[in-house]
């Protein structure tokens, strides 16, 4: 299940967002990652590896669009022992999804947005009830 899907003028991004608190050790190729904070530790899977499965569904459906995932690690949460690669905070995604032209922007974000409703189309009808 994609939590969310935005609309960018480089295609589509689908976000996981994550709100841990501590100093997070992953990897890319690590199946578990930990999180160390003065309270608890904890593990989780890799998010990884379901990202690039939605990122392909989608991709299925909007075959013309770039599609990319990101998994954003929210304030309080620190990598000390390198990134993942699908990994970042809010001030890189901005940085990396952000367009400064904001006329561009539209223009680009206008020439996605048939995509853009067939997704919706896509995902309003998977859902139940």
């Amino acid at each position: 299940m994609v939590d969310h899907l935005l609309l960018t003028s480089q295609g589509l991004l689908i976000l996981e967002v994550k709100d841990v608190q501590g100093i997070v050790f992953g990897g890319d190729k690590m199946q578990d990652w930990a999180v160390i904070s003065e309270q608890r530790r904890y593990t989780f899977s890799n998010p990884q590896p379901a990202l690039y499965d939605r990122i392909a569904a989608v991709r299925q459906i909007v075959r013309q669009v770039p599609v990319a995932g990101r998994i954003v690690f929210l304030e309080g949460s620190e990598f000390t022992k390198g990134v993942p690669g699908l990994v970042c905070n809010l001030q890189e995604l901005a940085d990396e999804f952000g367009e400064a032209d904001k006329s561009a922007a539209k223009f680009k974000i206008e020439a996605y947005t048939p995509h853009w409703d067939l997704i919706r189309k896509q995902a309003l009808g998977a859902q139940p009830g």
